[in-house]
């Protein structure tokens, strides 16, 4: 297998978003409203058992949140929502009775809970509006003779997910001895189950599990116009433009963020659907919470998908030959701008190239702005479709790993099929007349 360079420029050499300073834990957020008695803990939480507290708590599986919070010794008004932060706070005459209590924990927690999904709103809303910009030049620079009314489709729904949750760091609190017996990431468990008029009871987890596994990105489309089985979170319609889509898929993830917030609070206490259901096991005790917020490179990401979803559209994939690749630099160098191959350091050849019924076509529309305007050089794209398709095979049923390498992008933000010529029985085949698109096809199983 030829060895690729993990990235293409020093424009795009950017470092995995790290937790900024200016980027305060949600605990300290709430310092600046009210000074702490102590600091929390998750350990803290499993020693009080506040899970059995809270899910025994008297008349727990009827009261709502401000219920609760209106028949404690001292009684408070406490609102929390999205858009709601001075009112989801402890008033000053309430602090030291609530403070001697285990109710204290329990209020504290979803104070931080509340910073942690609006913050999260916050950031869903950012990366809407920086995709909208991006997929736009995307979508005009790369596909060829581009109109909104008739190329639709260019971008399926669940890449317009990616680009849209994939740049988001969800933060959550990074203290170990958080329980979590689900294994849900903290971002889901804060805003799960989400529900909407339509739905009454819709788990995003089923969307996020879908998102990251999905082998054959092609095969998702939803040209009836209704959303993937799988994927319940979302409502598309694939007769409207890509942009309107993307735009649309932003604001409905917005209203479900919110409403499932809603519920939350509304909901009794004690129940899964309520508030328990998203601090239990001490995950938003704090003070190792980080908020959510875009990636640094937020908008390389973005094009890297894109980028990916467009050639998807055009049934490119990554070819791979053995073969004395110094023999054809030089004819290479006389080709156009715009394909993308290169020779590998075990000189086979690496090529992106479109494949129409049994042909294979290697000039791609305006493919040079790849890397002169995204900065992704084709020995960069290829290496990540190869990581993507190396992390698939190897990942358990419905979940892709993330980078052991610690590089600038997740798995899978780039994928395409890869067919490998270098077998000896596939350059038989190849001798003997067969074309590649019928090796890749037939002896290698891509579905192009």
């Amino acid at each position: 297998m030829p060895a690729f360079s993990r990235l293409a420029s020093s424009e795009s050499q950017l470092p995995r978003s790290s937790r900024l300073s200016d980027s305060a834990s949600v605990t300290q957020l709430h310092q600046s409203h009210q000074s702490q008695p102590n600091e929390l803990t998750p350990d803290q939480w499993q020693e009080k058992q506040l899970d059995k507290y809270l899910r025994t708590y008297p008349n727990g599986t009827t009261l709502s949140l401000s219920e609760y919070a209106e028949q404690l010794p001292r009684p408070f008004p406490f609102h929390c929502g999205i858009g709601q932060f001075e009112q989801c706070q402890i008033p000053p005459y309430a602090y030291e009775s609530l403070r001697q209590s285990e109710d204290w924990w329990i209020v504290t927690s979803t104070i931080n809970w509340n910073y942690y999904t609006n913050f999260l709103s916050m950031a869903l809303k950012s990366s809407g509006k920086l995709a909208q910009s991006i997929v736009h030049h995307m979508l005009h620079d790369l596909v060829y003779e581009f109109n909104p009314e008739t190329s639709l489709g260019v971008i399926k729904e669940m890449d317009l997910i990616r680009i849209l949750l994939y740049p988001i760091e969800h933060g959550g609190n990074r203290d170990p001895t958080v329980s979590d017996a689900t294994q849900i990431p903290d971002w889901l468990a804060a805003i799960s189950p989400l529900a909407s008029n339509a739905h009454s009871s819709m788990d995003l987890s089923q969307a996020q599990v879908a998102v990251n596994s999905a082998k054959n990105k092609r095969s998702l489309s939803s040209a009836s116009g209704m959303p993937p089985t799988n994927v319940p979170l979302i409502l598309y319609n694939s007769s409207q433009p890509v942009e309107t889509n993307l735009r649309e898929l932003n604001s409905q993830m917005q209203h479900l963020l919110a409403k499932s917030v809603e519920n939350k609070v509304n909901s009794p206490i004690s129940l899964d659907t309520g508030i328990y259901g998203a601090i239990s096991g001490g995950r938003f005790v704090g003070p190792k919470i980080d908020t959510p917020r875009l990636t640094s490179n937020a908008d390389d990401i973005m094009r890297l998908i894109g980028v990916s979803a467009i050639l998807n559209h055009e049934n490119a994939m990554v070819v791979i030959k053995k073969s004395s690749c110094s023999l054809y630099r030089n004819k290479m160098k006389s080709h156009g701008p715009d394909r993308l191959q290169f020779c590998a350091s075990d000189s086979s050849l690496i090529e992106i190239v479109k494949v129409r019924e049994n042909t294979v076509i290697k000039d791609i529309y305006n493919a040079h702005l790849i890397e002169s305007k995204y900065g992704f050089k084709t020995q960069f794209l290829a290496s990540e479709a190869l990581r993507c398709d190396q992390a698939i095979r190897q990942a358990h049923p419905g979940h892709v790993p993330e980078n052991s390498d610690d590089g600038p992008y997740d798995v899978c933000t780039f994928q395409l099929p890869i067919c490998n010529l270098q077998d000896e029985y596939l350059q038989q085949l190849l001798q003997d007349g067969k074309s590649i698109v019928e090796v890749c096809r037939e002896d290698v199983g891509l579905a192009i």
